[in-house]
């Protein structure tokens, strides 16, 4: 083949070392974009139609490209296709330019989704105190009530400012896990951490005979915020034990996978599982809770959705009572 200097420019050859046959060129195109150029090519040989097509290039010193081809087949006089030329833009700026802007479309979008959420939750959760604070402010001016009804409203004051009080605590920690996104991110393994959390609650384990099996061989590692992923890990983990069916031993099964470009983190257990047709729409909720006879506030699922968005994943569940309840979390590599 033939390149022009600028073609040579683009994929960071010289005119000397310029690509020959079209393995070679094919060398050059990433290997997420080569079958979707292949698929086009083979489809515009059928017709022998042009050929448009967007890809990214990967030069010999590791630089990625954006490119714009077209190209036209050259025909003998029977029609016969005999070569290939056109034309090659580098679109790199303008391909990263996009890139940029769409990111920062979908954080607007998504900052602009938790301040809704922000604001339902402070409206939802903190009108019940506030309501029981103005109702029994108002029934303490009444001149007629006795000493000791007096005392039971007090009383009823207190309750609900201590219950205000908590609330503005659970949401201004809502707020240090937004604003911890700051930190400084490390290389994290998930076997030293779930180690680290064995050893914290190793009373709690061996008091509910509690099997950790752990299969991180795809992957082990990776860079995150090392305390989020901890309380993440913490909090599934202990939400097993909590949830445990008391008549069988309590199996937790954490395993990571590798699909691509992204790690995917699966935690497993046999408790009592959660009926999603019913509550589906509510296993994330702030202050939900499934099991009458546990401790807890419902605080738990909430933070580690915030915490896994925080570092931008995602969290799915499915579950089933009495059979168990799986979490799936995916995040970016």
């Amino acid at each position: 083949g033939i390149w022009s200097e600028e073609c040579c420019k683009i994929y960071g050859v010289s005119q000397k070392e310029c690509v020959q046959t079209y393995e070679d060129w094919l060398s050059f195109i990433h290997p997420e974009d080569l079958n979707y150029v292949l698929n086009i090519h083979k489809e515009s040989e059928k017709t022998l139609s042009d050929v448009a097509v967007s890809n990214r290039i990967i030069l010999k010193d590791g630089t990625i490209k954006h490119i714009f081809s077209k190209s036209k087949f050259e025909l003998d006089k029977k029609g016969n296709a005999i070569g290939l030329y056109g034309i090659t833009h580098d679109i790199t700026d303008r391909k990263n330019a996009e890139i940029e802007r769409e990111k920062m479309t979908e954080d607007l979008i998504h900052r602009n989704k938790e301040l809704e959420q922000f604001a339902y939750i402070i409206s939802h959760n903190l009108r019940a105190p506030v309501a029981n604070i103005l109702g029994t402010t108002s029934m303490l001016n009444d001149e007629e009530l006795s000493e000791e009804e007096k005392t039971i409203f007090r009383r009823g004051l207190n309750e609900s400012v201590i219950g205000l009080d908590n609330v503005i605590k659970d949401l201004n920690n809502i707020l240090e896990v937004k604003r911890g996104v700051r930190e400084t991110k490390e290389k994290v393994c998930l076997s030293e951490l779930v180690n680290d959390i064995s050893i914290s609650i190793k009373n709690r384990i061996d008091e509910d005979h509690v099997t950790l099996v752990c299969d991180f061989n795809a992957i082990d590692e990776f860079s995150t915020l090392k305390s989020y992923l901890y309380s993440i890990f913490y909090n599934l983990i202990f939400n097993s034990i909590k949830f445990r069916r008391p008549t069988i031993p309590c199996i937790i099964d954490i395993k990571s996978q590798r699909t691509n470009n992204k790690i995917i983190l699966t935690f497993t257990d046999n408790g009592l599982g959660i009926d999603l047709h019913k509550r589906g729409d509510q296993v994330f909720g702030m202050y939900k809770r499934f099991h009458a006879n546990t401790e807890g506030k419902g605080m738990g699922l909430f933070m580690v959705k915030t915490q896994v968005e925080t570092l931008g994943g995602k969290i799915g569940v499915m579950s089933e009572v009495d059979s168990g309840t799986v979490f799936t979390i995916e995040f970016n590599l």
